[in-house]
């Protein structure tokens, strides 16, 4: 709560059910247990899954993934509860220099570093976690701590929708190309499939009424044309070999349409970066 994830309300309300399920399984299942970072996540959640499971908790709910063009199941959010606090717990509990973490706050950078962020954004956390190639990730911690650092036209505003934007162009990469470990053979073709798919991401999963599914795909391929354009200046192991403008080309970059004064419902993103 004091990191201001929680309020009294999830505490109390939304979280009570899941906190009380889990105080019964680790009673049930680890009645001498010291602390729940002595257990190993990936075993621990198996066995509350199945805890879950054998006492009538459905763990799973069915969903579609356009990508793929057929459904799946997936994980409810009480399965995947146990994770969730061990990791908030390893959070609160990790010594480590901020930047040797994958989930960077903002508000402890500030204090020691002078990294200017706007409170009001609620935009505290860059979270490198969901890039799951291991060098490709600390490779991309680098280039992020070396841009806030430099504090020339990189704000932590600008740092956490770039992440946010590569690490869906690094999913989508390294699922066409599972045995990568780097982007050197990164090619054209590999970008025209991305487009394929982006297009369609933000056409049908975009639903807010103030969605923009021009201004989405023009952010994301922005943001991974400024990334790797600038791993390759910076001569990174993990940069593609061909030359980023023979990757990302300018007309593959939607020119984003401009509402009249009268139809615009809501504060323009340039108004909310000034």
């Amino acid at each position: 709560m004091f990191q201001d994830e929680w309020t009294l309300n999830t505490f109390f309300c939304s979280q009570r059910t899941f906190l009380k399920k889990l105080t019964s399984f680790l009673n049930k299942k680890y009645p001498n247990l010291s602390s729940l970072l002595h257990l190993n996540v990936e075993k621990g959640e198996r066995e509350w899954i199945f805890w879950l499971e054998e006492n009538g908790t459905e763990t799973k709910e069915n969903r579609y993934r356009v990508l793929l063009g057929k459904s799946y199941f997936q994980h409810r959010a009480i399965a995947n509860f146990f994770r969730l606090i061990q990791s908030s717990l390893f959070e609160l509990t990790d010594t480590r220099e901020e930047w040797d973490k994958d989930r960077w706050d903002v508000r402890i950078l500030h204090k020691k570093y002078g990294i200017d962020y706007i409170k009001s954004q609620n935009r505290n956390w860059i979270d490198f976690s969901k890039i799951e190639i291991q060098n490709v990730r600390e490779q991309v911690k680098k280039y992020t701590k070396h841009r806030l650092l430099s504090k020339s036209n990189f704000s932590w505003s600008t740092a956490v929708t770039y992440i946010t934007q590569l690490s869906s162009f690094l999913t989508f990469i390294f699922s066409i190309e599972p045995t990568w470990r780097d982007l050197k053979a990164l090619k054209r073709f590999h970008i025209l499939q991305y487009l394929e798919w982006i297009h369609e991401y933000a056409q049908n999963n975009l639903k807010n009424k103030n969605a923009h599914p021009e201004r989405y795909i023009s952010y994301n391929l922005k943001a991974v044309q400024v990334i790797l354009g600038d791993m390759q200046r910076y001569e990174y192991d993990i940069a593609p070999e061909t030359y980023v403008k023979l990757l990302i080309f300018p007309e593959d970059i939607p020119k984003q349409k401009k509402k009249s004064i009268d139809q615009i419902d809501y504060i323009p993103d340039y108004v909310l970066e000034q």
